[in-house]
């Protein structure tokens, strides 16, 4: 589980099916969900670690 806006609990998944990736994320109301292929899983988490160094420099006091 994860925290979305305004402190709403989301939970998320992800799981494989064959040769994808399912991703989905669940905040009642809402729901989504992305079929990635195995290429696009590798973006998305250099995306994401990309995201989590920029966040920890503004965190640390250092706004890149």
């Amino acid at each position: 589980m994860v925290k979305g806006r305004r402190g709403a609990k989301v939970t998320m998944t992800v799981m494989v099916d064959r040769d994808m990736v399912w991703v989905t994320t669940f905040d009642e109301p809402f729901f989504s969900e992305a079929i990635l292929q195995v290429a696009h899983v590798k973006s998305l988490m250099e995306m994401l670690a990309w995201a989590g160094d920029q966040a920890r420099s503004y965190h640390d006091g250092d706004p890149a």
